[in-house]
């Protein structure tokens, strides 16, 4: 018989402790309850890099939805209906020369718009176009993994729109506001370490598709984790621009752009207790070449979603203290008599 080596010895123990990193498969499911709630702020903070010409100017800007969302059911296919309010839109907008907008749903400005006969690029046309969807409703069924699977009473909120420089309002952005309340969860059984693939249309201006490969980095009985890195790559020619071809100058331009260094970085926590998100975070990045009528442009992009939890009190402004009124002019104070004085 030969000797057991100290390397053999070594080579086991490294598998073992592997195998036992690995663990049994695990089967997760959304654990949310009927009437259960959840409030929610997602921030979504846009950087671009715009050259065109020899002119290189900054856009950008930070947008944060305030979200409610309530079950409203589930069957005993852990089905679940959904419905997300759109409780509160605020931020603020770098519009290179333009100079910077703040915008807030709760506070609205109402200055004119100036009838946004400048294209779409009226800064107070734009602000008001951020906040439309502050107030709106819509319901949403998920399957037992948080899928979106379908919408009602959307109709209203996708003739909004996002503007000419705002993101395109459709239904993927509409299920994927539904989706952040519960998370990415895996479809098959799976151990803590393994992976997975998954491809997401993206839901802004430049609908680009994220391939991305999943792990379960962590899990107890108390939440999961998950990991995420991939790509970016460019959308099929009639997904471009997220609208009917036609309705959106922005279409041909699309078909003819190219995307490069396109990175997706994400990680996010699940309660097990409740079903909903704890924390979660994803950054995607790329560099975009694009003709356009005004010459090539070339865009240095990245947007970073962060969702966390909330609660309706928090989420909300805080009203400013009433101030005092002033005395009146030729008012004297008034005292006590002093005593043997009537």
């Amino acid at each position: 018989m030969n000797p057991i080596t100290k390397s053999s010895i070594l080579s086991f123990l490294c598998l073992a402790a592997s195998v036992a990193a690995q663990g049994p498969e695990l089967t997760l499911r959304t654990t949310a309850k009927k009437g259960s709630s959840v409030w929610l702020l997602q921030e979504s903070k846009q950087e671009q890099t715009i050259d065109q010409g020899g002119q290189q100017f900054d856009v950008g800007g930070t947008t944060t939805h305030t979200l409610h969302v309530t079950v409203l059911d589930v069957d005993d296919k852990g089905m679940l209906v959904v419905e997300t309010e759109i409780v509160r839109i605020h931020g603020a907008m770098q519009m290179g020369p333009m100079g910077e907008a703040e915008f807030d749903s709760a506070a609205p400005d109402d200055g004119d718009d100036g009838g946004d006969d400048m294209g779409g690029m009226n800064p107070s046309a734009m602000v008001k176009q951020m906040t439309k969807l502050a107030g709106k409703k819509f319901v949403a069924k998920l399957d037992s993994m948080g899928k979106a699977t379908s919408l009602e009473g959307a109709a209203d909120l996708l003739k909004v729109g996002g503007g000419r420089m705002g993101n395109p309002v459709n239904e993927e952005t509409l299920k994927h506001l539904a989706e952040a309340a519960f998370g990415i969860v895996p479809e098959k059984p799976i151990a803590v370490g393994a992976s997975w693939d998954r491809v997401e249309k993206g839901t802004g201006r430049i609908g680009a598709s994220n391939k991305m490969k999943l792990t379960l980095a962590k899990c107890d009985d108390a939440s999961f984790e998950i990991t995420a890195t991939g790509t970016v790559e460019k959308p099929a020619d009639d997904d471009a621009a997220g609208g009917e071809e036609g309705d959106d100058p922005m279409r041909e331009m699309m078909k003819n752009m190219t995307i490069s260094n396109g990175k997706v970085m994400g990680t996010q926590k699940v309660s097990r207790q409740d079903g909903f998100v704890i924390e979660a975070s994803n950054t995607v990045s790329m560099d975009v070449d694009i003709e356009t009528p005004m010459g090539a442009m070339q865009m240095a992009m990245k947007n970073t979603v962060s969702t966390k939890r909330t609660t309706a009190e928090a989420a909300m402004p805080k009203k400013a203290p009433a101030k005092a009124e002033p005395a009146k002019t030729g008012e004297s104070e008034r005292t006590e008599p002093k005593s043997g004085e009537k």
